[in-house]
């Protein structure tokens, strides 16, 4: 009997990388489930996935006792695909999953009892075996599976090569990404844009990269503000970046402070306002931070996250920073990020938008207004 192990992760595509670290890429997946928190998880908000996998083997019994209702039990493998020719079938209705264990039937069995299923053991939603390996990067990039089947049939009914569904997956997946532009300057009033986030986000060096883009390219007037009272060092660090480029720079540490600052500043264009960080549960932080904000009456908010987050964690700390009025998102470390899970979910799901997106750490060069073909191609590029 083939051997049955069990590995759990945060998400989905963790979870099959440690089944392939560990089975390899000829790995047999049994089921899937996802666990939901109890205990101090509960409190912590923190589910699992878990995969119930065996080795590969030469062949999967047929006339057993999971072939129950007379089909061929779907053998689910977690290496590459090959490269597909092109063939749509109907859809039919989607198969949900129950979260039951599956992992008994399978030591018993060998394979998944049931309905034909696609990547990690998920409903395959009709599509074709010539689709699923597009429905797979999907899904590893951390788009619903559901979703991620619908934008599949949409791509393939245009009909063409491999080439040109590629091509119509990454202009819907441009079409889901919700994108503000950058800033702009009108009018005689200076405006004022803050920038929130947690710790090591990448806030000072989006201002720094914004400051150096509108006052050496735009040849704007612009100043640069610092309320982060908490990290050592972080006046410094910016007061280093405003001399390089050129701008004032300014520190406030107190709500008096800022609105007596505020007053002062008039002949500018831009003030850009970095922040501290501040850790989602830390509620007396936030307190304060909301308090400098106040005083410092920004026209626009926006928050900055990192790429590299898990669509989870960037989801719990969105909903966070959400009571402070964010209403759009700087996006950092691009070449860190995991999936579309940020983009998809969490900011669709609060109605913001994507202002910029940066990828370095190049004064001022890695930073660029966000652009849905763009991360698109980031995210689902070409074979």
């Amino acid at each position: 009997m083939a051997e049955v192990r069990t590995f759990r992760a945060a998400t989905m595509p963790a979870a099959l990388a440690l089944v392939k670290r560990d089975l390899g890429a000829d790995a047999v997946i049994l089921g899937t489930r996802t666990i939901e928190p109890h205990g101090v998880g509960r409190l912590l908000g923190r589910g699992v996935v878990e995969i119930t996998a065996s080795p590969g083997v030469s062949g999967v019994g047929r006339g057993s006792s999971a072939d129950v209702r007379g089909e061929r039990p779907a053998e689910i493998r977690v290496g590459r695909a090959s490269r597909p020719s092109m063939s749509v079938e109907p859809v039919g209705s989607a198969v949900r999953t129950t979260g039951r264990d599956t992992a008994s039937d399978a030591r018993t069995a060998g394979v998944v009892n049931g309905p034909r299923c696609g990547p990690y053991g998920l409903p395959n939603h009709g599509l074709s075996n010539d689709l699923l390996p597009y429905y797979t990067r999907l899904v590893q990039h951390e788009l619903a599976a559901e979703l991620a089947a619908e934008l599949v049939q949409r791509a393939a009914r245009s009909g063409g090569d491999a080439e040109a569904l590629e091509r119509e997956l990454r202009e819907y997946i441009a079409g889901l990404i919700p994108t503000s532009g950058g800033i702009t300057l009108t009018g005689t009033q200076a405006r004022r844009v803050l920038f929130v986030g947690p710790p090591g986000a990448g806030k000072t060096t989006s201002v720094a990269k914004l400051a150096a883009h509108f006052a050496l390219r735009q040849k704007k007037r612009v100043a640069v503000v610092s309320l982060d009272m908490h990290r050592l060092g972080a006046h410094e660090q910016l007061r280093r970046y405003a001399e390089i480029i050129g701008v004032a720079f300014h520190a406030a540490q107190s709500g008096a402070e800022v609105r007596e600052l505020f007053a002062k500043l008039k002949d500018v264009d831009l003030i850009l306002i970095d922040t501290p960080g501040v850790g989602r549960r830390d509620d007396a932080r936030f307190a304060r931070l909301a308090a400098m904000m106040r005083a410092a009456k920004a026209d626009e908010i926006h928050l900055v996250l990192p790429a590299g987050m898990s669509e989870a964690v960037q989801s719990r700390t969105a909903a966070a920073f959400a009571p402070l009025g964010v209403s759009r998102v700087v996006l950092t470390r691009l070449d860190d990020a995991l999936g579309l899970g940020v983009i998809t979910n969490t900011v669709a799901k609060l109605n913001w938008r994507l202002s910029y997106v940066c990828n370095g750490q190049n004064v001022p060069r890695d930073i660029e207004e966000a652009c849905g073909r763009r991360l698109a191609a980031v995210v689902f590029p070409a074979n």
